[in-house]
C-alpha cells in the first residue's frame, strides 16, 4: 500500500512541477506548445501530455496525454519515457505489464533519471520482469549514487553489508 501512494504522490508531483512550469512562463502558450508538439519537439509533447491528463488550459483528456507522452518516451525524453514506465508498472490508464515497465525504466535511466536508475537497479538486484543480475544492479545503483538518490544509496549500503554483488564491506 505505501509503494502505491508514494508511486501516486510521486506522479502528482510530477505533474505539478510541470504545471507550475508552464504557469511560471509567461511566454509559453497552449498554442505555442501544440505547435512545437505537432512539429516533433518530445519536451513540449511531454509538457502537453501533463497539460491533457491535468485538463490545463486544454480539455482533460487522459487518451490524448498518453499519447503523447508516448510519442516523447519514443523519441527519447526521458522524463516521458519515466513516467511510461511507472504508468505500466503500477497499471495507470494503462495495462499493467512489467516487460514494457522494465523496458521504459531502463530508457529512462540510461536518459539520466535518477529514480529510474534506482529502480533498474532493484529491478536486476530482484530478477523482475528481467533475469538477476547483481553486477548490473550495482552499476545502477552506484550511476544513482552519484545523482545523490537516497533509496539508492541504502541500497547499495545494503548490498555491501549483505555482500550482493560486491565484496561483503
Amino acid at each position: 500500500f505505501s509503494r502505491i501512494m508514494f508511486i501516486i504522490v510521486l506522479l502528482l508531483c510530477l505533474n505539478y512541477r510541470v504545471k507550475a512550469q508552464i504557469q511560471n512562463d509567461k511566454d509559453v502558450n497552449i498554442n505555442s506548445l501544440i505547435q512545437k508538439a505537432d512539429s516533433g519537439d518530445v519536451k513540449s509533447m511531454y509538457i502537453l501530455s501533463n497539460c491533457y491528463f491535468d485538463g490545463y488550459k486544454v480539455e482533460k483528456d487522459t487518451s490524448k496525454a498518453f499519447s503523447l507522452c508516448n510519442k516523447a518516451a519514443e523519441g527519447g525524453y526521458a522524463q516521458a519515457q519515466y513516467n511510461l514506465a511507472i504508468s505500466y508498472s503500477q497499471g495507470f490508464y494503462l495495462k499493467q505489464d512489467s516487460i514494457q515497465a522494465f523496458y521504459w525504466m531502463k530508457k529512462a535511466a540510461e536518459g539520466g533519471i535518477a529514480n529510474a536508475q534506482y529502480y533498474t537497479g532493484n529491478s536486476y538486484l530482484n530478477g523482475v520482469a528481467v533475469k538477476q543480475d547483481k553486477d548490473s544492479a550495482i552499476y545502477w545503483y552506484k550511476k544513482a549514487v552519484t545523482q545523490g538518490d537516497p533509496s539508492a544509496q541504502y541500497s547499495l549500503g545494503l548490498c555491501y553489508f549483505n555482500g550482493f554483488g560486491v565484496k561483503k564491506d
